[in-house]
């Protein structure tokens, strides 16, 4: 298999040293030595510096994006915790049924103070006074 992939990749390498050394021929050490100095100058020079601080630069702001956001989640998740821990001390001390009617009521109540809110938000935007917009 190996032996089948260099015999096809063979004669590819023979073409390319054959321009290869025919281009060679070509080759001026005058243009080298310009380009070599074009290379060293002061502002390529600067510019490529530039170019891999920014590149740096976007690194450290994605790696510390993805450290701000995965303390984030990490809070977030504390917080699910402490407050599903919260709730089931809450309902082991005053039992099942009383936290269930508590959890009904303070619902109902939500709800009933939502219904205003949005109520008195759509009398507003009727009269003109004020944005309709969240």
């Amino acid at each position: 298999m190996v032996e089948d992939a260099l015999s096809q990749l063979l004669p590819l390498l023979r073409v390319a040293h054959g321009w290869a050394m025919r281009l060679s021929g070509y080759a001026d050490a005058d243009a080298a030595r310009r380009v070599g100095d074009y290379l060293r100058t002061a502002e390529l020079t600067s510019i490529a510096a530039l170019l891999v601080i920014a590149y740096l630069s976007t690194l450290l702001v994605g790696m510390a994006t993805r450290w701000v956001l995965g303390v984030v989640r990490l809070f977030v998740r504390l917080a699910l915790l402490l407050a599903v821990v919260l709730a089931g001390v809450w309902c082991w001390q005053v039992g099942v049924e009383e936290a269930v009617v508590s959890a009904v009521h303070a619902g109902s109540e939500a709800r009933g103070r939502w219904d205003e809110l949005l109520a008195a938000r759509e009398a507003r935007g009727r009269r003109g006074g004020g944005s309709t917009g969240w």
